[in-house]
């Protein structure tokens, strides 16, 4: 309960106080948030973030949707088995795949690049594609033979019946895939090669107490990365409200 007051009170502490287990800064720095604003492109590396978290998440949650679609509704000879495989790849750990992840997008030339970052999750991902599933195999099947006899394709059965009612699974995935990519910090600084135009405000945290920087900045730096989670999280969910009332 403590962790999020004392990140906030070690913020406003010189470095000396950081770790005085109080809760209540016996010196007040205010100019931490100031002097981090001013040494470090600190708008550049928020735009990283939200650009590479919007986009990484957007697509895994569509992505995932349209697979989770073709295993809910689509019957095929070995439909039970490559589900299974899919699930399989649950059971991998991140620091199992990241390697041979690295030396792929290696011998794609886009090292460096953001597009590693987002691109893996054009193809969905094993979790969101079981949990997006499930909701769909709750539809009634009635609902898509209807519309089949009206002469609506498949896709068009997906867009207009399954989006709309997706729509908390679908927001589930998105939230959760949110956080995690904002979150990352090795697999972003691997894939950029730490490259500082690349840098998103997480990276630049941890790089920050490896180097042994002021950790009263670093701590400042942290609380900015942890408020940018909860506006973009509350905006999504804000949105989606709006959304549902209108419709």
């Amino acid at each position: 309960m403590r962790s999020w007051p004392g990140l906030i009170a070690a913020s406003l502490k010189p470095a000396s106080q950081v770790f005085d287990n109080s809760l209540i800064p016996h010196t007040w720095k205010f100019s931490n948030y100031v002097d981090v604003w001013h040494e470090l492109p600190l708008l550049h590396w928020v735009f990283n973030s939200v650009s590479i978290a919007l986009l990484a998440a957007g697509f895994v949650a569509v992505s995932s949707s349209i697979v989770a679609f073709g295993f809910a509704y689509f019957r095929f000879p070995g439909r039970n088995f490559l589900f299974g495989l899919v699930l399989a790849t649950m059971m991998l750990p991140a620091s199992v795949t990241m390697i041979p992840t690295y030396l792929i997008w290696k011998q794609t030339g886009l090292l460096g690049t953001w597009v590693p970052l987002f691109g893996a999750n054009l193809f969905g991902s094993a979790f969101y594609i079981f949990l997006q599933r499930q909701f769909y195999l709750g539809l009634p099947r009635e609902l898509f033979e209807a519309a089949r006899v009206d002469g609506a394709s498949s896709w068009h059965a997906y867009r207009r019946i399954t989006l709309p009612l997706l729509r908390p699974a679908f927001l589930v995935a998105l939230v959760i895939n949110l956080m995690n990519v904002f979150n990352s910090f090795p697999i972003i600084w691997a894939m950029t090669h730490g490259q500082p135009g690349y840098s998103t405000t997480t990276t630049t945290v941890f790089m920050y107490i490896l180097k042994g920087k002021d950790l009263g900045e670093s701590a400042a730096m942290s609380v900015v990365n942890f408020g940018l989670v909860v506006i973009i999280v509350g905006l999504f969910l804000k949105i989606s409200r709006w959304k549902a009332e209108v419709d």
